[in-house]
Order: structure tokens, then C-alpha cells, then sequence
């Protein structure tokens, strides 16, 4: 099964929403807070934010895909299926 890796901040509005689209979305997600984890962002090279990490199995160690930016959930689930 499909899992993402959500960083954000918790100050971010569009991460915010990302969290409410990911929930909706029913896909298993972590989320990594970058004010909390500053290391984070250079080892990942995150640009902005909210960026998102899909992994095709919660076992897989490199994400299949990546995405800076806010998602829809049907975009969440697309990609997912994708997958």
C-alpha cells in the first residue's frame, strides 16, 4: 500500500489544508515538521512547502514521487493509484 511523507510548518496554511486533504484522502501519511526537524530540508532539498514524498510501499526507503506544493485529494488519491 501507498504511503506519503507530508513536510511542512505548522504556521503554513497551505500545509494545513494538505494535512485535512490527506486525511480525507485515506492514504497512510507521516508528517515531518521542519521547524522541528531543520535538517530535513537540506537532506530532502525542499524548496517550499508543503513538499510530499509517495512511497509505493510503506516499506520503500526512495519515494516514487515527489511534489512541492498544495494537492487536492482527488490529486492525492491520482497519484497514489498511479503509483
Amino acid at each position: 500500500m501507498a504511503k506519503i511523507i507530508k513536510s511542512g510548518a505548522s504556521w503554513c496554511g497551505p500545509c494545513r489544508q494538505e494535512t485535512e486533504n490527506l486525511q480525507e484522502s485515506k492514504v497512510p501519511f507521516e508528517e515531518v515538521d521542519i521547524d522541528s526537524n531543520s535538517s530535513v530540508v537540506s537532506e530532502k532539498g525542499i524548496k517550499t512547502i508543503p513538499f510530499l514524498e509517495f512511497y509505493k510501499n510503506d516499506t520503500d526507503k526512495v519515494p516514487t514521487k515527489t511534489h512541492n506544493g498544495l494537492l487536492t485529494t482527488k490529486e492525492i488519491i491520482e497519484i497514489c493509484e498511479s503509483l
